[in-house]
């Protein structure tokens, strides 16, 4: 898209044409889902992908599985539809690219329908700092990014294509929201909102101010929970190894469970950037100073974290009592 400019004159790399198209675009492609549904049998599986990725930021924790959903249909002349689930940033073309990509997603996509027919949506896990080590796939440097970004989508379908653990589920599907608050304390941030630069969702709290925001969680057959969380959560918020006391930026320690032990299923997952996007969420012990650190930047909150999994452990005792 081609950057426009704002009232004060700044240029904003947004272009309201292109919005304006992904919304109506997705918004039919719902309703059409909706109008085509199908029964048939779903299945859960996961393969691990930890070759194709590394953890900037300590401590490293990382979830290493691709988790794939396949939807197959009782009906044999229609496409299969896989979910597939990982924890890896799509930044092939760098942090800052002047050119809009779908990334390896697009071609991880592709070799999956070539090889078998099935349609397939990439979902970011917890990704955090975690992005795609390109120096586990083999390409030519000389044909540029987009032969890199083909090289890594094809060797994380192939992963994908190998898994051999399906465990079919149970038709029970549960869903549920919660709107929750998160008290921002990132001056930068606060002043961007008060300037218009957000469409972020605000109240006033006393001399303060409260960003609204979602979290959700789904159950599917009973054995595997999908947190929906509303930015780039930390894996150690639901996996567990977050900083102890002695390697705390605060030296504080971190005294919440891991999301996937209060969730009480067989298989937790990640489903980031759900609904709202509210940056980096991080534990609070280790929330350092935003000279030093990228991901503080870009952080709402020092106690979003916690925020978080209050809501989480709130959510959960409410549904399972």
């Amino acid at each position: 898209p081609v950057a426009t400019l704002v009232d004060n004159g700044v240029i904003s790399g947004r272009n309201e044409k292109f919005i304006e198209k992904l919304y109506s675009t997705v918004t039919e492609a719902m309703k059409s889902a909706v109008e085509d549904m199908e029964g048939g049998q779903l299945y859960f599986g996961s393969t691990d992908v930890s070759e194709f990725m590394y953890d900037k930021r300590q401590p490293i924790v990382v979830d290493p599985e691709l988790v794939r959903l396949r939807f197959v249909p009782d009906n044999e002349s229609s496409d299969e539809l896989w979910i597939c689930e990982a924890g890896i940033h799509c930044v092939g073309l760098g942090a800052a690219p002047d050119r809009l990509t779908s990334d390896f997603p697009y071609y991880l996509k592709q070799y999956i329908k070539k090889k078998t027919g099935a349609d397939v949506v990439y979902v970011q896990g917890t990704e955090l700092a975690i992005t795609a080590d390109y120096d586990s796939v083999t390409y030519d440097e000389s044909k540029g990014d987009v032969e890199k970004l083909n090289a890594m989508g094809t060797a994380i379908a192939k992963k994908v294509l190998s898994i051999d653990n399906d465990t079919r589920l149970e038709p029970v599907l549960n869903v549920v929201h919660r709107e929750i608050t998160v008290k921002p304390d990132n001056q930068i941030l606060v002043l961007a909102v008060r300037e218009g630069l957000f469409n972020s969702v605000v109240a006033k709290d006393g001399l303060g101010l409260r960003l609204i925001t979602e979290i959700g969680y789904m159950e599917l057959g009973n054995k595997v929970g999908i947190f929906m969380t509303p930015g780039e959560i930390a894996p150690e918020i639901l996996f567990g190894g977050a900083a102890d006391k002695n390697l705390s930026w605060s030296a504080d320690t971190w005294d919440y469970a891991p999301l996937c032990e209060t969730a009480g299923v067989d298989r937790l997952i990640c489903f980031g950037l759900c609904n709202d996007q509210i940056g980096y969420i991080l534990c609070d012990n280790d929330f350092r100073s935003i000279l030093t650190e990228n991901e503080e930047i870009l952080a709402s909150s020092s106690k979003s974290g916690s925020t978080i999994a209050d809501a989480f452990e709130g959510l959960i005792g409410e549904i399972k009592p």
